[in-house]
C-alpha cells in the first residue's frame, strides 16, 4: 500500500482483515471511513474541478453529471501525468495488484482482473440514481469514493444517500424501501459485491441547492465465473441501464376544441351518461372528426379541460388539500400510504401509490374515492370505449384502468417495465396542478414513450447518447387533460421520477385499450 496515498487508519484497517466481510445486511458491503491521505484527496478534488469536463446525462433511471471513463485520462486530458497527477496516481493505485488483493481479502470475491472501469459522478440538486443491481458483464465489486466538499457536513436533509435494498418475501424482488442508508461523507469508501438479482441499490435525489455530491465510482471485474453466479443466476445486461437516452422534449401539439354545432354522435354509439362528466365540446360529431384526423396523422393527442369545470374544480381543491397533508412526512417511504393507497413496486421497475380500497366502505380515502368515481363513470364505461373508438378510428376494447399517485421525491416508473406486445391506445387522464412548474421537465413527472430498439446494448458507464428519436413522445403533466397515444409492439414508456422540489404529486387515471386487429 502507498503510505502517501492512504491514511494510516486505513492501512491499519486493511492489515487487520483476516476474513471476508460477508455477513452484512442486506448483502455483502462495507463502508470505510478516512481511507486516503486528506491532502492527497483534496488535490484529487481540485483536479476534478479544474481539469475534467462532466457531461449531463439523463434517462428514466438517472440524472447525473459524469466525466469520461478515467481509464481514458490520457486521451481526454493533455499530458495527464502532469496536468492531473493526483487523479492519475489514484487510478493507478485503485487498480494495482496490491489494492485488488485487499479487495479480494475483504470481500472474498475471487480473482479480479486489472481492467480499469471508473468515472467521476457529480450530483447537483435534482440528480438521482434509481434502484438497480449494477449487473453488467463481469462486474464483481462496486466501489464508491466520496469527494463531497470536505469542509461541509452532509446531512439527511441534503439527500444523496446511497441506499441498499433487501430482497422481499417473494425471494425475487427488492422491497419497496431500503434498509441501509449511507451518507456521502468526505473521504469514505463503500464496497459491495455485485450479485445478480440481489445487489439492489439507489442514490437518493440530492435535495440541497448549495451542496454537490461528488464521487469516483467504478467496478472491479472477475477473471472467471464465480460461485455467486451459480447461486444467484448468471449476470445479464441490466435493462435499466439500457435506458431511453437523453430526454428530448419535442413540441407537443394540443388541440383546443370550440363548440361549433349542437349535433352530437348518436346515442347508440356514445352513452349519454358521458354528458354528465365530459365537456360537451368533446362529444360533438364535427369535433370528434377533427380529433380523429389529428390523432391519425400524429399518433397522439392531448385534450385540455376534458371534464366539466364543476367536476374538475372540486377535484382540484381535494387534491390540493391532500398534497398539503402531513407535509412534514413528505419524502418518507410510507408517506400517504394507507386508507386504500398502497405502494406499487418493485422499485427496480416502478414505485408509486395505487388506489385499491377494499369493497367495504372502510379504509378508504376521500380523494381516492372521487378519482374512482371518474374511473367508474368515464374511462371504464362502454360509452367512453365507443367515444375512444370514434376519435381514434380504431375499434378499442377496455383492458384495464388504475388510479395512481406519484409522490415528490419518491415515485416513478422505468422503461422496460412494460413493453407493449401489440397495438394499444394508452389513455391518461391527468390531474396534476401547477402546469408551469412541470413544463421544463426539471421536476420530472412527464410521461415518455420510446422504442425499445433505441435502447439496445449494454454500457459500462451511464448511457445517455440519444438526442432525438422519431418514436419518442414526451408529455408534461397538466391538470384535467386527457392524453391519447397509439402504441405498437416494441414501444415502452415511463413516468420520470418526481423531484422532491415539486410542489405536489402527479395524480392520474391511466388506462389501456386494446386495438382490434384488421381482418
Amino acid at each position: 500500500m502507498h503510505d502517501d496515498i492512504c491514511s494510516r487508519s486505513f492501512l491499519e484497517f486493511s492489515s487487520r482483515i483476516t476474513s471476508p466481510i460477508v455477513n452484512a445486511v442486506p448483502y455483502p458491503h462495507v463502508n470505510i471511513h478516512n481511507v486516503f491521505n486528506d491532502r492527497f484527496l483534496r488535490e484529487c478534488l481540485a483536479e476534478l474541478k479544474d481539469q475534467l469536463t462532466a457531461n449531463f446525462k439523463e434517462t428514466d433511471l438517472f440524472k447525473v453529471y459524469q466525466t469520461t471513463d478515467l481509464a481514458n485520462l490520457q486521451d481526454c486530458v493533455p499530458r495527464a501525468r502532469v496536468t492531473v497527477p493526483h487523479l492519475f496516481r489514484l487510478r493507478q493505485y485503485l487498480y494495482s495488484e496490491a489494492f485488488r488483493d485487499f479487495i479480494v481479502q475483504a470481500t472474498g470475491c475471487g480473482s479480479l482482473d486489472g481492467a480499469v472501469d471508473c468515472s467521476c459522478n457529480i450530483y447537483t440538486a435534482g440528480c438521482h440514481l434509481l434502484c438497480h443491481d449494477d449487473v453488467i458483464g463481469t462486474r464483481r465489486i462496486s466501489y464508491i469514493i466520496y469527494l463531497s466538499e470536505p469542509d461541509e457536513v452532509w446531512t439527511g436533509t441534503d439527500g444523496g444517500q446511497l441506499e441498499l435494498y433487501p430482497i422481499g418475501p417473494d425471494g425475487k424482488n427488492p422491497t419497496d424501501s431500503p434498509v441501509v442508508s449511507m451518507m456521502p461523507e468526505w473521504n469514505s469508501m463503500v464496497l459491495f459485491e455485485v450479485l445478480p438479482g440481489h445487489s439492489f441499490h439507489a442514490v437518493r435525489e440530492v435535495s440541497s441547492i448549495t451542496k454537490t455530491r461528488v464521487s469516483i465510482s467504478g467496478w472491479f471485474h472477475a477473471k472467471q465465473i464465480k460461485q455467486a453466479e451459480k447461486r444467484y443466476g448468471a449476470p445479464s445486461t441490466l435493462q435499466q441501464l439500457q435506458a431511453a437516452g437523453d430526454i428530448y422534449y419535442p413540441p407537443y401539439t394540443s388541440v383546443s376544441i370550440a363548440a361549433r354545432s349542437s349535433r352530437q354522435i348518436a346515442e347508440h354509439e356514445l352513452s349519454s351518461f358521458l354528458h354528465k362528466w365530459v365537456k360537451p365540446e368533446y362529444l360533438i360529431h364535427e369535433n370528434i372528426i377533427r380529433i380523429r384526423e389529428h390523432f391519425q396523422n400524429e399518433g397522439s393527442i392531448q385534450l385540455h379541460d376534458f371534464l366539466l369545470p364543476s367536476i374538475a374544480d372540486s377535484l382540484r381543491e381535494k387534491l390540493k388539500r391532500e398534497d398539503s397533508r402531513n407535509r412534514r412526512k413528505c419524502g418518507q417511504y410510507d408517506y400517504a400510504c394507507g386508507h386504500g393507497w398502497s405502494v406499487k413496486g418493485p422499485p427496480h421497475i416502478r414505485r408509486y401509490l395505487s388506489y385499491q380500497p377494499d369493497s367495504a366502505r372502510t379504509n378508504r380515502n376521500d380523494v381516492g374515492d372521487r378519482l374512482e368515481e371518474v374511473l367508474i363513470n368515464v374511462t371504464s364505461t362502454v360509452g367512453f370505449q365507443n367515444w375512444l373508438s370514434a376519435v381514434t378510428g380504431f375499434h378499442c376494447t377496455h383492458a384495464f384502468s388504475e388510479i395512481r399517485r406519484f409522490r415528490a421525491g419518491l415515485d416513478y416508473t422505468l422503461a422496460h417495465s412494460d413493453i407493449f406486445k401489440d397495438s394499444q391506445i394508452d389513455v391518461d387522464l391527468c390531474f396534476t396542478s401547477g402546469p408551469s412548474q412541470w413544463l421544463s421537465g426539471d421536476l420530472g413527472g412527464y410521461q415518455c414513450f420510446t422504442s425499445t430498439e433505441a435502447t439496445d446494448g449494454a454500457a459500462d458507464v451511464y448511457s445517455g447518447d440519444i438526442a432525438e428519436n422519431e418514436s419518442l413522445r414526451s408529455i408534461a403533466p397538466t391538470f384535467n387533460s386527457l392524453t391519447l397515444v397509439k402504441v405498437d409492439k416494441g414501444i415502452t414508456n415511463f413516468v420520470k421520477f418526481i423531484s422532491t422540489h415539486a410542489k405536489g404529486s402527479r395524480w392520474d387515471i391511466t388506462s389501456r385499450f386494446v386495438v382490434a386487429k384488421s381482418t
